[in-house]
This record gives structure tokens, C-alpha cells and sequence, in this order.
């Protein structure tokens, strides 16, 4: 039920879609004796575009999230496996044209996947996607992530895969399920840095502890960044409505208790 919940919900409280909304609700306003209310709320929602879209909203939202977890020194680093979440690429975009290559904005997190198994060659490498999807037959994106590996020259006895998940929550679950890490056993897990502290809060709260190891990075770190303008206000929306969700997926699951903390951050 909180699956289902969370898909549905998620259409409304993404920052984009809410001013969507707005404007539809504030347009329609215009031709009843609500008038004035409209105007209001369709300035609102055209000037939050502007700042979603041009502005800077969408890196003031997502800086806190991508600075919160700094890669960990690699001389520090004897992990017993690397798991990788998914979204590194477009599984029902791979099961149409019958080609793992469907790589996405986050596609890092499989290249970067493919260098960590490169460097530890002992490490076990570890898929957790299925289908985030509500309906429909659809193909889970482990094993396409898998099949890019191993025609990368990764040994496919060194993959383990699970597809059931759907959510970071059952990426959490499932995973611990099936590789059973002992105490002490060093797990990266490799996701992108604006979802690491809603990732690792789910991993803590599951009782994996594991070594958050970010990548696919959306802003460069520097002050002048939180005040650039956006030449394709797509490009703006698109990390506006991606922080946002992040933001609200950490209060919903501390709210459920589904995190350890409502702002997970390294260990003391």
C-alpha cells in the first residue's frame, strides 16, 4: 500500500507539477467570480517557473543533499562488494530496441560501478532493480545493467542480481536478504550523490551499514553555483522537481520510519 501511495502522491508534491497544477487551478479562476484569487496564482506559478526553470531553485535544493556524503579515500577501501541502485539506465527504452545501451542521467552509477569492479577485483558486484513502475509486465533493469558490465569485461560469476525491488526501501531489504553481510564486511553502495542520504538512511534503518561511495553529481560544489541561471529551463526543472522528491521522500520515510534519521549524514 505505501508503494502505491508514494507513486500517486509523488505526481503531485514534485515542485513542477505542483506549479503546473497551480496555474491550471488559477487559469480556471479567470472565468469565474474568482478572478482575482486566479491572477494571484497564476503570477505564482509563473514566477516560480521562472525560478525552477531559469533560476537557481533546483541547485539551492540539491547542494545540501549532493554535499551531505564525500566519497570515502580509496586507500581506505577493501570492500567485500559494491552494490549499485538503480536508474543508471532506461529498461523498457533496452527492452524495446533489444539493447542494454539505454544509458540515462545517471548513467555514472554503472561506469562508476565498472571502475570500482576494476580497481577491487575481489569485490562482488551486487544489481538491486526491478520495475519502479505501477502496472504492466515490465522488464526489471538489473540484468540490463548487468549485461553492460559484463560487455565492459566484467566476469558475470562476480554479479549478483536482485530484481525484485521497487523502491529504495526494498533496495534496502531484498539486498540485505541476499547477500547476508557479516559484521564488519565492507559494502559501497554507489547511487547518485542527491539521493546518498535518503539511500543510506533506508540501508541503516535495514540494519546494512554500508560505505556511501556518491556519484553523477548535479552541481560543481562552488558558492558562484547557487546563483547560476539556466540557459534550458528543462535542465532547471528537471533538478528541481529531482531534489524536491528527495527532500519529501526523506520526511514521508522518517515518517514512517522507514530512516534512521530525517537528514541521514556520515557517521560521528
Amino acid at each position: 500500500m505505501f508503494y502505491f501511495a508514494s507513486k500517486l502522491l509523488g505526481i503531485f508534491v514534485l515542485p513542477v507539477n505542483a506549479l503546473i497544477i497551480l496555474s491550471i487551478i488559477g487559469a480556471g479562476a479567470l472565468f469565474t467570480r474568482f478572478a482575482k484569487a486566479g491572477r494571484i496564482l497564476v503570477a505564482l506559478a509563473a514566477l516560480g517557473c521562472l525560478l525552477c526553470g531559469f533560476g537557481p531553485a533546483g541547485t539551492i535544493l540539491a547542494r545540501p543533499l549532493e554535499d551531505r556524503f564525500p566519497q570515502p579515500p580509496t586507500l581506505s577501501l577493501h570492500p567485500r562488494g559494491i552494490i549499485v541502485l538503480g536508474g543508471g539506465l532506461d529498461p523498457y527504452l533496452a527492452a524495446a530496441r533489444g539493447t542494454p545501451q539505454a544509458l540515462t542521467n545517471s548513467g555514472s552509477r554503472i561506469t562508476e560501478a565498472i571502475a570500482l569492479a576494476l580497481r577491487f577485483p575481489n569485490a562482488r558486484l551486487v544489481f538491486s532493480s526491478g520495475s519502479g513502475q505501477l502496472t504492466g509486465n515490465l522488464p526489471d533493469e538489473a540484468h540490463y545493467s548487468g549485461r553492460v558490465v559484463t560487455a565492459l569485461g566484467i566476469a558475470p560469476s562476480r554479479i549478483t542480481y536482485e530484481y525484485r525491488s521497487r523502491n529504495t526501501f526494498e533496495n534496502a531489504i531484498f539486498t540485505r536478504d541476499l547477500v547476508k553481510p557479516n559484521p564488519g564486511d565492507q559494502w559501497l553502495l554507489v547511487t547518485s550523490a542527491i539521493h546518498m542520504p535518503r539511500a543510506v538512511g533506508i540501508f541503516r534503518k535495514a540494519g546494512f551499514d554500508v560505505v556511501p561511495y556518491p556519484v553523477n553529481y548535479q552541481t560543481n560544489g562552488t558558492k558562484a553555483d547557487l546563483w547560476e541561471s539556466n540557459i534550458d529551463a528543462s535542465n532547471g526543472f528537471v533538478l528541481t522537481n529531482w531534489a524536491g522528491h528527495e527532500w519529501v521522500g526523506l520526511f514521508i520515510y522518517r515518517l514512517m520510519g522507514m530512516t534512521d534519521a530525517l537528514f541521514p549524514g556520515p557517521r560521528r
